[in-house]
């Protein structure tokens, strides 16, 4: 019963959190790889495109979001981006990110305010497509006004669009087919890093010219290989620990060098012994000496610490998928269980009321036959009351006597009858 409950409880939580829902596209041949999507973004139900991702809905304040879940490659990768737009409408506005930090969203073509990493903004205002592409190393604020187009493109001819990203380190290419032409938008290295971003897409309506067609992304292709790390051999530099390692290391020496044999026996079997600190303290001042400059930091942590997090990046959308699973499964058995209990209590409740229809009918029954028996308890009580009094003996005397005279009366008149 506990668990009955505590799963109901959990299910009217989620119920009433439903925008906490994470979304995903998974072995879809539009999309390469994982990604996350949500917002108002949400997959196509037309038959003839049903394989992609309609950004935002027809709403002024409609904005949405889709999210590559794993990282970039860090030396190289080619993407292909379509993208449908409605002709001689204003569209929604779009961004493609590659940040930093994972998940691009807010109030900026449906991007973040400030970002680490480039941003290709643009949009369609039903006659054109504007772009520009924007840089931030994380420092400035952006305001949704703040749109600043550096390439302007007639679009009439076609409703798509495909956009080729092209990154080999440190450069960054970004082209434009329109109108069946080639365009080149941005070539450039970029003034921040781009290597191992996230790659995110977002959309937004917030324009008060929006007429109500969103932008329809039809696939995105990626291509590319990720440069492993060459392991760099590290060697120990010697007078380059921390002063304060090297002052506790000293202080460590003097007291193994004062322990003397009478406490060396006197030690318990669990007691750490100075030599041990020293071993320690040798392996720290040799992990620290090979931290010495800022690529060898760099390489420490690539060896463990991204390999380490890309794990449980991937970690978290399987188990979040899994949960996904459980969920629509305990709804079910909830579901069905709440038809149980329905059905048992509309029985209970037709139990009762025929219960509730005998018990009036009893009651009404004895209601009139304690009133009968009221009534005659009262008439036998004035009877009682009578005979005590005498009533009755003096009643039938007076109706002795009233016979008497009457039968007098009718013989005095028969004899005077017979006489005449």
């Amino acid at each position: 019963m506990f668990s009955f409950l505590l799963l109901y409880f959990i299910l009217s939580k989620t119920e009433s959190n439903q925008n906490e829902i994470r979304r995903f596209i998974s072995r879809n041949p539009n999309f390469s790889g994982d990604w996350e999507y949500g917002g108002d973004a949400k997959i196509s139900n037309i038959p003839q495109i049903n394989l992609g991702l309609f950004l935002t809905n027809e709403q002024k304040t409609s904005s949405g979001y889709s999210w590559l879940t794993q990282r970039l490659p860090s030396e190289q990768w080619h993407a292909e981006i379509k993208l449908n737009f409605t002709l001689n409408y204003h569209s929604s506005k779009i961004g493609i990110w590659m940040t930093k930090d994972f998940g691009a969203n807010g109030t900026i073509f449906g991007g973040p305010v400030t970002f680490h990493g480039v941003g290709l903004l643009f949009q369609y205002n039903g006659t054109s497509i504007v772009f520009e592409v924007r840089e931030n190393d994380g420092h400035n604020d952006y305001l949704p006004e703040d749109f600043y187009p550096t390439f302007e493109v007639p679009f009439l001819l076609s409703s798509e669009i495909i956009l080729y990203l092209n990154f080999s380190a440190p450069f960054l290419k970004i082209d434009a087919k329109i109108n069946d032409e080639n365009l080149t938008i941005f070539h450039e290295r970029p003034r921040v890093k781009v290597r191992r971003h996230w790659f995110s897409i977002t959309s937004q309506n917030n324009d008060d010219n929006f007429i109500g067609k969103p932008i329809f992304l039809n696939s995105v292709i990626f291509s590319g290989k990720k440069v492993p790390q060459t392991q760099k051999h590290i060697q120990t530099r010697k007078n380059k620990t921390l002063p304060m390692l090297s002052s506790l290391y000293e202080q460590v020496k003097l007291m193994a060098g004062s322990d003397n044999s009478e406490k060396h026996s006197k030690r318990k079997k669990n007691d750490i012994e100075a030599i041990e600190i020293i071993k320690c303290f040798d392996e720290l001042s040799e992990f620290t000496s090979s931290l010495s400059s800022t690529d060898e930091v760099i390489s420490a942590v690539n060896d463990h610490t991204v390999s380490f997090s890309e794990k449980w990046q991937r970690r978290s959308i399987s188990i979040q998928k899994k949960t996904e699973e459980l969920r629509n499964k305990i709804q079910q058995e909830m579901n069905e269980t709440t038809h149980l209990v329905a059905e048992f209590q509309s029985d209970i409740k037709k139990d009762f009321e025929q219960l509730k229809n005998e018990v009036h009918d009893l009651e009404s029954d004895l209601y009139f036959k304690v009133l009968e028996g009221y009534s005659l308890s009262k008439e036998l009580g004035r009877t009682k009351k009578s005979v005590k009094k005498g009533g009755i003996p003096k009643f039938l005397m007076y109706t002795s006597l009233v016979e008497v005279v009457l039968m007098f009366v009718f013989m005095v008149l028969e004899i005077r009858q017979s006489r005449i």
